[in-house]
């Protein structure tokens, strides 16, 4: 599994796990694009005014949502 980068924090309940994190208004857009276009990897959702996301995914396919979130978020740096 691909180790947490410290600003992303996870929590698991039952089958399903949250990826939550902070990201620029700028980037939600993108990021909810590109997690589209990976049929049921993960949703994303936010709290409208927040720049807080959560990715809502699966523990069989979290490995590949954080590959894929991690990579994006280094885009950003």
């Amino acid at each position: 599994m691909t180790t947490l980068p410290p600003e992303l924090l996870r929590h698991e309940e039952g089958e399903m796990v949250q990826l939550s994190f902070f990201l620029p208004r700028e980037h939600m857009g993108y990021t909810k694009f590109i997690l589209e276009g990976y049929d049921n990897l993960a949703i994303q959702t936010s709290t409208p005014g927040s720049t807080m996301v959560i990715w809502h995914t699966t523990r069989s396919r979290e490995s590949e949502a954080l590959a894929l979130l991690v990579h994006l978020l280094s885009e950003f740096q």
